[in-house]
């Protein structure tokens, strides 16, 4: 059944409406009345769309993650035999890129358990594996999804808090610099996953690690108990 066009016009309003106030304001800030003010509708209209300004919020973020979706596989269709890794991977960053300046200020919202941002890195994640699996990408599609995400949906946040100072090519470059110092600093410390799953859980009550036997005080080795 094809919607009708004025249906389809108001709930367009409603939804730009509610993206231009939470680039000034969290989601929790909204008031229906506000939003209904700005959009020009009154808050009957809204409540026969949305059972709430939550509701909205929700299925707009299902609205744009969906069409994220679509695009990304249409994309990843639509690739030329022989296409090279680095093309493939910019057609997947363009997706998000696309969409994200509206996604990042709906992060926060839940869908199904599952906040917005952690659901764009599973989309990321799925064409990375796709094209994985024919050999066309790399091996660690889910480390590649959460680079992706990271640095395609905080640009927005950059470029909003800074205004007319934001420079997409400072940005990268600090990105650069920062992830150069850090991984030094893991290697240096040696901090390896199972390191820092062990921090994790301390850190949420779950108990230290044990420490190692036979360790003295000042760091060092204590010599292992003579057999009698």
């Amino acid at each position: 059944m094809v919607e009708d066009k004025r249906i389809i016009r108001t709930r367009h309003i409603i939804e730009q409406t509610l993206l231009g106030m939470l680039y000034v304001m969290p989601l929790d800030k909204v008031s229906v009345t506000e939003l209904c003010r700005r959009a020009h509708v009154d808050r009957g209209t809204f409540y026969r769309h949305y059972a709430s300004r939550d509701d909205l919020a929700k299925k707009l973020a299902e609205r744009l993650l969906d069409e994220l979706n679509s695009d990304i596989y249409l994309r990843i269709e639509r690739i030329i035999e022989g296409a090279d890794s680095r093309e493939i991977m910019k057609l997947i960053i363009r997706s998000i890129d696309e969409v994200g300046s509206d996604l990042v200020v709906l992060q926060d919202v839940e869908i199904r358990g599952k906040d917005v941002r952690t659901r764009i890195r599973h989309i990321a994640e799925g064409a990375l594996c796709v094209l994985s699996s024919t050999g066309i990408l790399g091996e660690d599609p889910e480390t590649e999804a959460w680079a992706i995400t990271t640095i395609v949906l905080d640009y927005p946040l950059y470029a909003a808090e800074i205004g007319r100072r934001a420079n997409p090519g400072t940005f990268i470059m600090a990105i650069h610099e920062i992830t150069d110092l850090y991984y030094s600093i893991l290697i240096q410390s040696q901090k390896q996953p199972e390191a820092l799953g062990s921090r994790l859980r301390e850190t949420r009550g779950q108990g230290p690690t044990p420490p190692p036997s036979h360790t003295t005080r000042r760091g060092g080795t204590a010599p292992e108990p003579k057999a009698r």
